[in-house]
């Protein structure tokens, strides 16, 4: 295991920030880690096993592991490359006042980890004076994501459970809101309603960052023509997914696909 590490300033008042690329078929054997720590799944995929559940996490998932948590992981025969920070100081404290217990793993999988982990992967790659203040922001934007998905009342009707399978299923011809609703088996309205109650957007933003998410992770994967991926994305061209890849991201198609074949 490869890793390239920042360290945080004087008295864990900030988080310390890695990247961790892990060797095809790797197994790291029953272990736990000595401080709580975030995880962002960059690329590939791995097997994790805690307390006698297994999961798999893959790009797009974020997870929490509290301190003292046993568990082993079994990496795929493509490795795989992750975004590691241990939160600094006032984070759990932070928790829990937002209710959030910290007892036992977090995992959450969203749109918007993939831009959270992006601009981890740009910082931690060229680190500077400023990483370590980068990477306090993305523990807190974890935190918020974290808190707002652990809230009772947030727990998403079926309806919403069945728009964004329909949306997942038709990334590359994006469905009208009528047509995402009828799925769904609510009116228009009330489905947009859910969306930004459950994650503070519109549907069609929401849908925008399931294909920009999508091409992101063939980006990473595949060898296949940016022209190609974007096609496959619902994007009109390879200039149309630059675009809106750049302004989610801040990275253009081009740039992310070298910046993880590193």
């Amino acid at each position: 295991m490869h890793e390239t590490c920042v360290e945080s300033g004087g008295a864990d008042a900030r988080p310390r920030g890695w990247i961790a690329r892990y060797a095809p078929d790797l197994v790291l054997e029953r272990h736990a880690h000595d401080r709580g720590r975030l995880c962002i799944v960059l690329s590939g995929w791995f097997e994790e096993e805690e307390n006698g559940r297994a999961r798999t996490n893959s790009p797009g998932w974020l997870l929490y592991r509290p301190a003292g948590m046993q568990h082993s992981e079994r990496f795929d025969g493509a490795g795989a490359a992750c975004a590691l920070f241990i939160p600094g100081r006032g984070w759990a404290e932070a928790a829990s006042e937002c209710r959030l217990t910290l007892a036992g793993p977090l995992s959450i999988r969203a749109p918007e980890v993939q831009r959270i982990g992006v601009a981890l992967h740009y910082e931690l790659a060229r680190p500077d004076d400023y990483t370590a203040i980068a990477c306090e922001a993305a523990a807190w934007e974890c935190l918020a994501l974290l808190a707002r998905r652990s809230r009772p009342e947030r727990a998403s009707p079926a309806s919403l459970a069945r728009a964004i399978d329909f949306l997942r299923d038709n990334l590359s011809t994006p469905p009208t809101l009528a047509r995402i609703a009828e799925i769904a088996g609510v009116h228009p309205s009330t489905l947009s309603r859910q969306f930004r109650r459950a994650f503070g957007k519109s549907v069609t933003a929401y849908a925008r960052s399931l294909r920009i998410e999508r091409a992101a992770a063939l980006l990473r994967e595949t060898h296949l023509p940016i022209a190609e991926i974007a096609l496959i994305c619902g994007f009109s061209s390879q200039a149309h997914l630059t675009t809106v890849m750049r302004g989610a991201l801040g990275l253009t198609p081009a740039r992310l696909r070298a910046l993880h074949r590193r």
